[in-house]
């Protein structure tokens, strides 16, 4: 078992850039950067050791992530999901045998935000998606996909409750 808990932002903000999603106004390696300080700071405060890929207001290339996620205790991806304006809630994409981490995950937003759990209560098979392999998964860690970056009420619900999310987060994470 690996030590510590990796919190990785989806997306890069260092060269190769890799912006992510856009929409309404906000760009998911930006917002999944702000969530993955916030969240890490929490853990560091409360004592926890806590990882991340990259410093504060930098995130790096997934390839990182996935070497810090091989040897993390727990590791999980930020990430905002993408669809039509009507799509909405909250997903986190693992393998089976993190089934009920990402449900508690999941269910974490859920309490913050009251947006729709996707899937089994929030969990998604990592394959279930439009991608068959994906390599943060395959190193052992959870993709969690806070709300759809393509959906205003969904953004607007997650920016009212950013706090309340950044501590729900933590707090599972800290007792995984």
């Amino acid at each position: 078992m690996g030590k510590g808990i990796l919190v990785s932002a989806g997306h890069s903000t260092v060269p190769p850039k890799d912006s992510g999603a856009v929409g309404n106004g906000f760009v998911e390696a930006q917002e999944a950067l702000k969530l993955r300080d916030a969240v890490a700071k929490i853990l560091a405060d409360k004592k926890v050791e806590v990882v991340t890929d990259g410093k504060d207001g930098e995130s790096h290339p997934l390839n990182k992530a996935i070497i810090l996620a091989r040897s993390a205790r727990v590791a999980v991806e930020i990430h905002f999901n993408a669809g039509g304006k009507g799509a909405t809630g909250i997903e986190v994409l693992a393998k089976a045998h993190n089934k009920p981490l990402a449900q508690k995950l999941a269910g974490a937003i859920e309490q913050a935000t009251k947006l729709k759990l996707r899937g089994d209560k929030g969990y998604k098979a990592d394959n279930s998606g439009q991608h068959h392999r994906l390599g943060f998964c395959e190193a052992g860690g959870l993709i969690i996909e806070v709300c759809f970056i393509s959906n205003l009420d969904d953004m607007t619900t997650y920016q009212a409750n950013f706090p309340t999310i950044a501590l729900n987060l933590a707090n599972v994470l800290s007792g995984a």
